[in-house]
This record gives structure tokens, C-alpha cells and sequence, in this order.
């Protein structure tokens, strides 16, 4: 199986290793600069409609809402374990300890294997080495063409959101890398006109992040 393996220090940068990616299985893509969220999407026009639509603050108000929302994982890390938030766990892992290699969330649940209904996203995991918050996502699948972006920021939110919670302890934290191992990548292909279906679709996951949901989706988008 085909695996490209990258490093970048821009999520600009993966950006552009991803529109090259096409004929590869897997990817292991690490972001080493997080903080810089920014492309030029007249150049990058692959991903153009994605940050056109999307803006980073409003995934952080969904996460900080700790609110329901369409993303399949997205209900698994908001989700309340005996009265706590999976947040709080992650973050009292690393609080007692800030080189634990426990500080992991697995978003399984006992019903997947009956319902076989698996989330894209596997696992994630969190790490401080050198005074910088790491965070590692595994993906069963993911979509390359929009989905890829639309996750990648909504991992970068929620890594900046457990950032902020342990800076209250670690004055000299500061945000590391983000890498993502995805063991199957897909590409959505589009027929006819593709800038409107492009549009159409950015409209979708826009739709997701301003919390008009799965009935919207359903109605509009779902084939």
C-alpha cells in the first residue's frame, strides 16, 4: 500500500502536498507549525472553497459550546464519561503528569461493532515534549478533497482548546505539531459543473460548523 509520508512547518504547505496526493493509499502528514492557519487560495484553488466558507473561529465556539454537531467524532469528544467531558480527562492526564503517554481518547463506542456505524476519526492522542502541546489523530478514512481541510482545523481547535487549559499550570507550554495518520484516503470526484458542485459542497460543511445540521445536510447534499 502506497504511503506518502510528509513533514510540513505550514498548514499551507500540507495543502499543497495533499492536491499532489492522488494514486497514494495512506498519509502521515505532520503540521509542525499550528499556529499558522493561513493559505493563499487563489493559489492553493484546490482547497479555495474550504477557507472561503469555514472560518477557525467558529469551530472553536462549537467546541466551546460543547454542543451536538453533525461530525460523527465530534459527538464522541463532547461527549460527558460518569459526569466529566473527555477534555477534562485528557487535560487531568497531562496535569498530574506532563509526560504521560496515557493521554489518549479512543472514539469507539460499544454500539459501532453492532451498528458497524465506525467514525472516520479512530484516535487521538496528546504529548509535551520540550515544553510543546503534540497532538497525533489516527483516521480510518478520510475524504481529501474538503474533508481533510474541514478536519484538520477542527483538530487544530480542539488542540488549541486543551492548550489553553494546561497553560493555566505550564506557563512555558507553547503549541507544538499536529500529525495525522489516515489509512485510507479518498478523493471525491465531481461531474459536470465542477466549480458549482465545488461551492455546493463548501456550502455543506459551512452548514455543519453554523450548527444547521444533519436535516439541512440530508435535505440538500446527502446522494
Amino acid at each position: 500500500m502506497e504511503l506518502i509520508n510528509v513533514t510540513v512547518t505550514t498548514l499551507a504547505e500540507a495543502v499543497k502536498i495533499i492536491e499532489q496526493s492522488k494514486g497514494f493509499k495512506q498519509a502521515l502528514i505532520e503540521i509542525r507549525n499550528v499556529t499558522n492557519n493561513t493559505i493563499n487560495v487563489e493559489k492553493y484553488k484546490f482547497f479555495k472553497y474550504v477557507f472561503e466558507f469555514i472560518e477557525p473561529k467558529k469551530i472553536d465556539k462549537r467546541w466551546e459550546n460543547n454542543s451536538d454537531w453533525y461530525l460523527s467524532y465530534s459527538r464522541r469528544l463532547l461527549r460527558k464519561i460518569n459526569g466529566k467531558s473527555v477534555i477534562e480527562y485528557l487535560s487531568e492526564i497531562l496535569l498530574d503528569d506532563k509526560y504521560s503517554r496515557r493521554c489518549v481518547f479512543s472514539t469507539f463506542i460499544d454500539s459501532d461493532f453492532i451498528e458497524k456505524n465506525y467514525p472516520a476519526l479512530s484516535s487521538i492522542q496528546f504529548t509535551i515534549e520540550n515544553d510543546k502541546l503534540n497532538m497525533f489523530a489516527f483516521w480510518r478514512s478520510q475524504e481529501m478533497n474538503f474533508a481533510w481541510a474541514l478536519n484538520t482545523l477542527c483538530m487544530l481547535s480542539y488542540q488549541r482548546k486543551l492548550f489553553i487549559i494546561l497553560k493555566k499550570k505550564y506557563n512555558e507550554l507553547c503549541l507544538g505539531s499536529y500529525t495525522s495518520f489516515v489509512n485510507n484516503i479518498q478523493f471525491d470526484d465531481f461531474n459536470g459543473n465542477d466549480e458549482l458542485q465545488k461551492i455546493e459542497k463548501m456550502k455543506f460543511y459551512c452548514s455543519i460548523i453554523d450548527e444547521k445540521g444533519d436535516d439541512y445536510y440530508d435535505k440538500n447534499y446527502k446522494k
